[in-house]
């Protein structure tokens, strides 16, 4: 089953591993000890850190499964248009944000088609992928608490399927799996670059409490916002930290999201009349599911239109 694996992720340009019992019991022992990849975490800190705490709560979830396939996948961001009285605006959907919980089905349905499978065997497995994948080499940890990988730098997707029986495990790297890019040690892009300073020079886990691409997916005011440069314009998230990436330059993809909202249809959104606006939202933007809410992508737009209008 395992050259399986491989062949299936090759033919489809992913890169791939397999954890097996003994990786995924080593994973645990880290959890429970709180030995964080790439977080320099404590045990002080650990005890302040409801995710954290909500991770070694929900270890559970690992005992389900003798083997986790890891599946890394390049996404690309992309451009979504907004017409207004004055010109048309470009916002910006970083990668994972469209189709997100889609492709995890796709990918499942897809390699148990390849592996002629049914159900009982592969299963969604998506709890810990991050913090899994730098434990089992797949990926490391950068700076900014973001995970790169060595051929798509930061713009990935995780895809987490379990397996009720056990396989052999294996790793697209025969080296020793590193917690941290080494060359963030050198680095400070990020650290200077972040536009709230969410990114610290001391540990590589980040204050979530500050981060943009945590403020800006969460309901309330954007009033925190408000001292972020002219020029920016994710409607959701931030990209930021990972433009000014060494590690990325030259990875990042583009698409465009065929749908582009008249003058009409953005004055709808932006009118606060959430019923009118989010039934057009659904309307127009049912093929490309976003990670958030209407709502939120509401908010965050008229932020970004009256941000433009402010400046002109």
């Amino acid at each position: 089953m395992t050259e399986k694996i491989k062949i299936w992720a090759k033919k489809r340009r992913y890169t791939v591993l397999v954890a097996d019992r003994y990786s995924l019991n080593e994973f645990r022992m880290k959890i429970k000890n709180s030995e964080f990849p790439g977080t320099l975490m404590t045990r002080d800190l650990f005890n302040t850190n409801n995710e954290f705490r909500e991770m070694l709560e929900n270890l559970k979830d690992i005992d389900t499964f003798s083997s986790v396939i890891l599946v890394a996948i390049p996404r690309p961001a992309h451009r979504l248009r907004f017409q207004t009285f004055k010109n048309s605006i470009e916002t910006i959907i970083p990668p994972t944000y469209v189709n997100y919980r889609k492709l995890n089905t796709d990918i499942l349905l897809d390699i148990m088609k390849f592996m002629e499978v049914n159900k009982k065997v592969f299963r969604i497995f998506d709890s810990y992928l991050k913090t899994l994948a730098v434990h089992t080499g797949l990926s490391q940890f950068g700076r900014n608490n973001i995970t790169y990988n060595d051929k798509y730098g930061s713009y990935f997707q995780l895809v987490g399927i379990g397996l009720l029986e056990e396989i052999e495990g294996f790793s697209p790297s025969a080296s020793q799996p590193k917690n941290q890019l080494d060359q963030c040690y050198r680095c400070s892009a990020c650290l200077n670059h972040c536009p709230t300073n969410a990114i610290r020079n001391d540990r590589f886990l980040i204050n979530a409490h500050k981060c943009l691409s945590n403020l800006n997916i969460k309901p309330g005011t954007i009033n925190k916002l408000s001292k972020i440069e002219p020029g920016y314009f994710c409607i959701v998230g931030c990209l930021d930290c990972q433009e000014i990436c060494p590690a990325n330059k030259g990875k990042l993809r583009w698409e465009d999201i065929p749908v582009e909202f008249s003058f009409k249809e953005t004055e709808t959104i932006l009118s606060g009349n959430d019923a009118h606006g989010y039934e057009l939202w659904c309307n127009k933007m049912n093929a490309f599911e976003l990670s958030t809410s209407y709502g939120i992508v509401a908010r965050n737009l008229r932020y970004i239109i009256n941000q433009q209008i402010n400046q002109a």
